[in-house]
């Protein structure tokens, strides 16, 4: 990590005005001690051959998370579908089916529904989503997937639109809420396109980071058995998504690797297969944010008073603190007191 934080800092003397799009990403992942197995740019960046790479990835990346199969009961309505001459009536069978079953089976086929409610009643989503606002996408496309997602869970918030977590301003915050208290459990990024996607990778990464230590803090953890968390965040541009993980590799070392395939919103008929595949992912990114809710509220939930036994804090310096870097900055904001620690 000294490699990667040395790099930083010598952007860092080069000066912000004095960085393209791609340094600057670079340098807001290495002042932030982040380290994205998957990408070489950054490897090659801090002086890293190709062995060295390959040894870091085999140490340090893990295997690519599994889903659960395809329910017996979505492909029985897929099936029925499938016999359906039209649109509408397909339609028509992905609603009246959502109205029959509960759980995530309801789910898939309420986020099915909508997909061909804009094939059947809102083409123009689909057909002119390019030039949409970025707004708009959100609102026309994404929201309702993950309002369907998590819509039945009472102790999680979905708060839209540039609202904060800590400085960041964020497109969607997953939050457990506990005595009206707010805590962000991940964060997505969405954009109408790809342009400054390092800028968003960058952004989205380093707000991962930030709530990996609140979480850290908050269930007063070391970092044996912080190496045990993970943030999942994702970012979202125009109809395709990906998801990342980011976790503690070692003291003052996180590091970054790819959690599941790419999302592809359908634009037609033919996409459907493959997003119902996808939409496992979507269920299990969902259970992720549930079982990190459960695991915080009951955290929360025990007596840290200091009658008895009182509970041990241990020691979070193995936690970076964030690199703040704002998106309008025209230079670098002082360095971190830790940066070398």
């Amino acid at each position: 990590m000294c490699l990667v934080r040395s790099f930083g800092v010598k952007l860092y003397i080069k000066g912000w005005r004095n960085l393209n799009s791609v340094e600057k990403y670079l340098a807001e992942l290495c002042l932030n001690s982040i380290v994205n197995l998957h990408d070489n740019l950054l490897m090659k960046a801090v002086g890293l051959d190709k062995q060295a790479i390959q040894d870091l990835q085999k140490r340090f990346m893990i295997n690519e998370p599994s889903f659960q199969s395809i329910d017996r009961e979505i492909h029985r309505v897929r099936n029925k579908a499938a016999k359906a001459l039209t649109l509408r009536e397909k339609y028509n069978i992905y609603v009246t089916s959502s109205l029959v079953f509960d759980g995530d089976v309801r789910k898939k086929l309420e986020v099915l529904a909508s997909v061909y409610k804009n094939f059947v009643f809102k083409k123009n989503n689909i057909d002119s989503w390019k030039t949409m606002s970025e707004l708009s996408v959100i609102i026309k496309i994404w929201s309702n997937v993950f309002e369907v997602l998590f819509e039945e869970e009472s102790d999680i918030r979905l708060v839209w639109g540039d609202t904060k977590n800590e400085k960041f301003k964020v497109d969607l915050r997953l939050c457990f809420i506990m005595n009206s208290k707010y805590y962000d459990l991940a964060n997505i990024e969405f954009k109408k396109n790809s342009g400054n996607q390092k800028e968003d990778e960058g952004k989205v990464l380093v707000e991962g980071k930030t709530i990996l230590n609140s979480l850290s803090k908050y269930h007063n953890l070391d970092i044996d058995t912080a190496k045990e968390l993970k943030v999942i965040v994702g970012q979202f541009c125009g109809l395709k998504g990906v998801f990342k993980q980011i976790r503690f590799a070692a003291p003052s070392a996180y590091m970054v690797d790819r959690w599941g395939k790419t999302i592809k919103y359908p634009v037609h008929e033919g996409m459907i297969d493959t997003f119902l595949v996808q939409l496992q992912q979507l269920i299990g990114f969902k259970d992720e944010i549930i079982k990190q809710a459960q695991d915080l509220k009951g955290r929360l939930l025990e007596d840290n008073s200091s009658f008895g036994s009182p509970l041990a804090v241990e020691d979070q310096s193995f936690a970076k603190e964030t690199y703040y870097l704002s998106r309008k900055a025209r230079i670098f904001p002082k360095l971190n007191d830790d940066i070398f620690k």
